[in-house]
């Protein structure tokens, strides 16, 4: 037959794991976003927004924290 002579590749794989400067830059960006969220707030702008900006914005400050809580640990459970 000829399954018999069939070759079985890519068994073995790598999956490509972030370095640490990718992850230390990712959550960068994800802080000052939230840190500025949170300024905007400060501000007394959220009372100006829309429903659908004001949904995006919650959703925003739900969001940001648990994204950073989520990189620190990948970054605290990988490199150290």
């Amino acid at each position: 037959m000829r399954t018999e002579h069939l070759k079985i590749t890519n068994v073995n794989k790598v999956v490509k794991q972030p370095d640490l400067l990718t992850l230390l830059l990712l959550l960068l960006i994800i802080v000052i976003a939230s840190v500025s969220m949170f300024k905007r707030f400060g501000k007394g702008e959220f009372k100006k927004l829309n429903y659908w900006e004001m949904e995006r914005s919650v959703g925003a400050l739900i969001t940001l924290p648990i994204l950073i809580i989520l990189l620190v640990y990948k970054i605290i459970t990988q490199y150290f």
